[in-house]
């Protein structure tokens, strides 16, 4: 059986529960809601070791998940600013370069990091 992506969600507000529930629907994705406290934020990092955790930009809880990618390295955070209808893709990868074939290199390197899922979920129709 393969393993599934976790998606951690963060947050009570009706927008977040209404992607929970829209992924939910996503066979390919195992999905835990939590609140924004802190504590169990961490604390849920560190116990489930989800693949991405799923945020609103705009709530005050932002610079404390964002800190989350120096104790996480390797985690995917995907930040919602919904004044823009953008997702801003956050990572922790870190490269040193000291010449600009050097950062070509990381640029190619990170678009082929950049995984694509093979079955695109279909949700009302609509595949995401």
């Amino acid at each position: 059986m393969e393993k599934r992506p976790l998606v951690l969600i963060l947050g009570d507000s009706l927008l977040m529960e209404g992607i929970a529930a829209s992924l939910t629907g996503c066979p390919q994705l195992s999905l835990i809601c939590i609140d924004y406290s802190e504590f169990e934020i961490w604390q849920k990092a560190d116990s489930l070791n989800p693949d991405v955790i799923l945020f609103e930009m705009e709530t005050p809880h932002s610079p404390f998940i964002l800190s989350l990618l120096e104790e996480r390295p390797g985690i995917l955070l995907l930040g919602l600013d919904l004044s823009s209808s953008r997702v801003i893709v956050l990572n922790s990868r870190q490269h040193y370069s000291e010449t600009m074939h050097d950062l070509w290199q990381i640029v190619e390197a990170e678009i082929g990091a950049v995984e694509r899922p093979s079955t695109p979920c279909m949700l009302e129709g609509n595949a995401v």
